[in-house]
């Protein structure tokens, strides 16, 4: 059943594979410890949030208890794939809010080498860039339109 849904995926037939997938929860009796079952009700929902690009939905599943790690596996995969691709949600306190802290959605995108690292942060549609260089963290400023610089040190682990 479990190919069946992916088909369905890629024939753009989202809603009879979301239908298959409630159809294969609803199954018991699986015997945990044999691959093919737990397997195809772990991969199902994993298949249908990242084929669809639903990166909150994948960082959002949850996962089934099951003996095998390795289908354990598919959904933590799935649900780092989806903290690492979905939206960036950051709280700001700063001076410049006026009424308490604010909560906005954005992107994070940085290039780390040796030496530097390089990022921009769009939040709101407005990019801002950080430029550092290595020291025992990266010092630099991060820079946003209409603004002026503002100094930051930032550690990445």
């Amino acid at each position: 059943m479990d190919y069946q849904v992916y088909a369905y995926l890629q024939l753009g037939q989202d809603a009879k594979a979301k239908a298959l997938i409630d159809e294969m929860a609803a199954v018991s009796g699986l015997t945990e410890s044999y691959m093919p079952g737990p397997y195809a009700l772990a991969i199902s929902p994993v298949r249908y949030v990242v084929e669809r690009g639903d990166w909150k939905a994948a960082a959002d599943l949850q996962v089934r208890l099951n003996p095998l790690p390795q289908v354990q596996a598919i959904t933590y995969t799935a649900r780092a794939l989806g903290a690492a691709r979905g939206p960036l949600t950051m709280k700001h306190v700063g001076i410049c809010t006026q009424d308490g802290p604010e909560e906005k959605t954005g992107a994070l995108r940085f290039l780390l080498s040796a030496s530097r690292l390089n990022a921009t942060l769009s939040v709101a549609g407005v990019d801002c860039t950080y430029s550092g260089q290595l020291f025992d963290s990266y010092a630099g400023t991060m820079n946003c339109p209409g603004r002026q610089g503002v100094p930051l040190k930032l550690w990445v682990k």
